[in-house]
């Protein structure tokens, strides 16, 4: 078939270079003519190829609206969703770390390209992961029951066995000082930052979903398989239980000010309760399963996601306010970040998408192969960190709208001066 684009290999020794075409193969050859490495790219054409600067990573452009990439051993990297129609072209920014495309949707979109890795370290699979609120580091748990503290670079820190099976979630105090976890084993641990076991609880129940911190005091909120709604001091090791579900409860969560608490599971309902567990309000939120409840920033609203793949806003009265699609399929996990603006959902389908609070898109990536187990927002909420069942752990960004428009813009005056039709993108 035809080869309907090419790209070169900027470093490589000997001139190498990259085609496609309508087979859906992507090759790469000498100057010789001989065929170094070749790999379906697409069940359909491909019509275009480009490499960053480093001859580390490629994009290609086919008969869909995703951007693919790939690393140049012919490794996926990541698939960019976002134009609602044919990508006519796109570039890398000098450093690689940037992508540019345009569409017959009439819009140009920046990406930035951040590879995911799995961290030196970690050789089984991860489930869990958790920000400190100084953001100087990060945790993670999973099938080998360890907890693996971590530098956001990816630097190892601190290894410790926490369970002596799996670890379904991990949790850092907000103030830095402890480590929560749940096991497999059916425990909530509470670690020191290096490591020692301060407090453990063992619960006579099938499975432990989900803790939470009360910011202020020394509670443990802890959601189980039994529907029961456990507050556990730590200090004393007494434990006031509220049954709240004839189902499991998947997700709690305390207000900002630590005066409520908010649950959500398998039965639909969200349960919003005082810390003495008296019931404030119960509603049935529609979506069927609904796997995370959580209060905004500002303790205002109470955002839900569920097995319909919608993210819906309510007033504590129970009021929807806001409601919109963010999956065609199950949300497995939600995150809401510190500045009160944004809101990351993960999919079954490995894709995370960013959203405002009013429902508007910010971002989009599809680079797990994969469900997305965990999410996590940096402090300056201008970072994601997620993990998932392709054993990955991802960073991109995905804050400050406005410095990414700027630094686009002033990438894109040589092309907008080319391409008058595009040139409100940038104007004032």
């Amino acid at each position: 078939p035809p080869k309907l684009g090419a790209g070169q290999s900027p470093h490589s020794r000997n001139l190498e270079f990259f085609t496609v075409g309508g087979d859906g193969i992507i090759r790469l050859w000498d100057d010789t003519g001989e065929i170094l490495n070749q790999w379906r790219g697409s069940q359909t054409s491909i019509y275009s190829v480009g490499v960053s600067a480093s001859g580390q990573t490629l994009f290609t452009l086919g008969e869909d609206t995703d951007i693919r990439l790939w690393d140049a051993s012919g490794q996926p990297l990541a698939s960019l969703k976002g134009h609602e129609g044919f990508v006519s072209s796109a570039a890398f920014s000098t450093d690689g770390q940037t992508l540019l495309s345009t569409g017959n949707d009439g819009t140009i979109r920046l990406w930035e390209i951040e590879k995911g890795r799995r961290w030196s370290g970690q050789h089984e699979r991860i489930w869990t992961l958790d920000w400190s609120a100084n953001g100087m580091t990060m945790a993670t748990g999973g099938k080998d029951g360890k907890i693996r503290l971590w530098q956001p670079n990816g630097t190892l820190l601190q290894t410790f066995q926490a369970h002596p099976k799996g670890v379904n979630m991990v949790k850092i105090h907000p103030q830095g000082e402890m480590i929560g976890s749940v096991g497999e084993d059916n425990q909530v641990n509470l670690w020191s930052m290096d490591g020692t076991l301060l407090h453990q609880l063992t619960l006579k129940t099938q499975r432990v979903y989900s803790l939470d911190f009360y910011p202020k005091q020394n509670w443990v909120a802890i959601a189980a398989d039994d529907g029961i709604l456990r507050l556990w001091n730590y200090r004393t090791n007494q434990v006031q239980s509220f049954k709240v579900s004839n189902q499991p409860l998947w997700s709690v969560h305390f207000s900002p000010e630590g005066k409520r608490m908010i649950t959500a599971g398998r039965d639909g309902s969200v349960h919003l309760l005082t810390t003495q567990g008296q019931q404030l309000v119960e509603f049935e939120t529609q979506q069927g399963w609904v796997t995370s409840a959580k209060f905004t920033a500002d303790g205002r609203q109470i955002v839900t996601t569920g097995k319909d793949g919608t993210i819906r806003l309510w007033k504590p009265t129970g009021i929807l306010e806001q409601s919109f699609r963010s999956h065609a399929s199950s949300i497995l996990n939600l995150v809401l970040s510190q500045d009160g603006e944004k809101i990351a959902a993960a999919g079954q389908d490995g894709s995370i998408r960013v959203w405002t609070l009013s429902g508007q898109k910010l971002a989009e990536q599809k680079e797990h192969l994969g469900a997305v187990y965990s999410l996590a927002f940096s402090p300056d909420s201008n970072t994601l960190m997620s993990v998932g069942q392709d054993d990955q752990v991802r960073q991109w960004e995905v804050g400050n709208l406005d410095r990414l428009i700027t630094r686009g813009c002033a990438w894109l005056q040589d092309y907008l001066q080319l391409h008058s039709t595009h040139q409100e993108v940038c104007q004032p």
